[in-house]
């Protein structure tokens, strides 16, 4: 919205009419009431654009740079924070309570149990489950001895990039995969070639035999909905939703759908993310409450926004002290070792991984780390003490 000029009486060399005057007074108040009103607008909305606070983080693993990390998954039950290394065709496995490499697994090829540039990856009960851009499938093993159980998509994968699954009945597994294939010359499709965008299959697991089927691809065509540049996808079964980050120059926003493929026709973050939209991840506090964390990729300083799970609302942005540039995130809703009361987990920039301490970044941002909904049980963590410098985990590699 752009400010009204003040209309401003132009001198005349015979005197104006009373009628006249009083109109032309009129005009510039008007004038003068719809300008403050934008003015005030304009100004509140920058305001709630920039509830940004800055958060220092626990800790920032040593640095791994030739391995370009991208993506992240958490395995609470053994404390792994696992990165994705497209450069090394690899999979790092960090200690979640302090960043250091424990092993890697993986190297480039493509048999089973090898990878060629693996990029988003999820953890669903103790599956691992892993996008290979230029393998053109999702390779699944099994936690924690990585045993390769199958791969998926092979067929109808192009250039895929993130996933996101939930476990629907023990033994099956709903799984979303984004696919950003392009144009021969790897320019942008047309919008009415953009209708498989994302890949849904059901994965069944059965006494360590792996079955898959595609249950759907989708993508709208027209609209608001379209699917443009996807990577990033995350996933909320109980509000039957799934967002989609879209990284097209002139979008750069999150659409949310459900999970038939349907767009619901909200809109997270356009305008607010001022770079990429890249990693999305949910923070529960109960089986209703919680918040999404999302990734503006700026190059200076990484910028989390925050949206409330139950309205979509935005409620508030936080920064670190070191993170840029991030492409992947997850949240431990849970607790993992070392963070009792959640964690918020970031690549920065390509080369190391970083901690920020859930209800540190909370209190920051004066948010509730209880469920506000009757009956629902919530976290209710002791006051933290955020940490008063930054704790290094640059160890070096581990010897594998």
């Amino acid at each position: 919205m752009v400010n009204s000029p003040a209309l401003e009486a132009t001198p005349s060399a015979s005197p104006a009419r009373p009628g006249a005057a009083r109109a032309a007074a009129l005009l510039v108040l008007t004038a003068g009431v719809l300008a403050a009103a934008c003015t005030s607008g304009q100004l509140a909305e920058r305001r709630q654009r920039l509830r940004q606070v800055v958060v220092a983080e626990v800790f920032e693993s040593a640095p791994f740079k030739a391995d370009k990390l991208d993506s992240l998954a958490v395995w609470t039950r053994q404390g792994w924070l696992l990165a994705t290394a497209k450069a090394s065709d690899s999979v790092l496995v960090f200690q979640a309570s302090d960043g250091r490499l424990l092993s890697r697994v993986g190297g480039s090829g493509r048999e089973l149990g090898r990878l060629k540039r693996p990029n988003g990856l999820a953890v669903v009960d103790d599956l691992l489950l892993i996008v290979e851009r230029d393998n053109h499938r999702l390779q699944v093993l099994q936690l924690p001895g990585f045993e390769p159980l199958g791969v998926v998509g092979e067929e109808l994968l192009r250039y895929p990039y993130g996933v996101a699954a939930y476990r629907a009945t023990p033994g099956r597994f709903e799984v979303f995969v984004t696919d950003s294939y392009q144009l021969p010359d790897g320019s942008l499709p047309p919008a009415e070639e953009l209708g498989e965008r994302v890949k849904h299959f059901r994965l069944e697991l059965a006494d360590g035999h792996l079955t898959a089927a595609l249950v759907r691809a989708f993508g709208p065509t027209v609209g608001a909905g379209i699917l443009h540049v996807v990577e990033s996808i995350a996933i909320d079964p109980e509000y039957n939703r799934l967002l989609i980050a879209d990284e097209a120059s002139g979008h750069h926003d999150i659409k949310v759908f459900d999970l038939g493929g349907r767009f619901s026709g909200r809109l997270l973050g356009r305008g607010l993310f001022q770079a990429d939209p890249e990693g999305i991840a949910l923070l529960r506090h109960s089986q209703k409450e919680g918040y999404w964390v999302t990734t503006d990729q700026q190059k200076s300083r990484t910028v989390f926004h925050l949206f409330d799970r139950r309205t979509l609302e935005y409620v508030g942005s936080f920064t670190g002290q070191v993170v840029a540039n991030t492409d992947g995130i997850v949240v431990a809703s849970e607790g993992v070792e070392g963070f009792p009361w959640g964690a918020v987990f970031a690549v920065h920039n390509d080369v190391s991984v970083a901690a920020f301490a859930w209800p540190t970044v909370a209190e920051a941002l004066g948010l509730p780390l209880a469920s506000s909904l009757p009956g629902e049980p919530g976290l209710r963590p002791p006051k933290p003490s955020p940490p008063d410098r930054l704790r290094s985990s640059r160890l070096g590699p581990a010897t594998v």
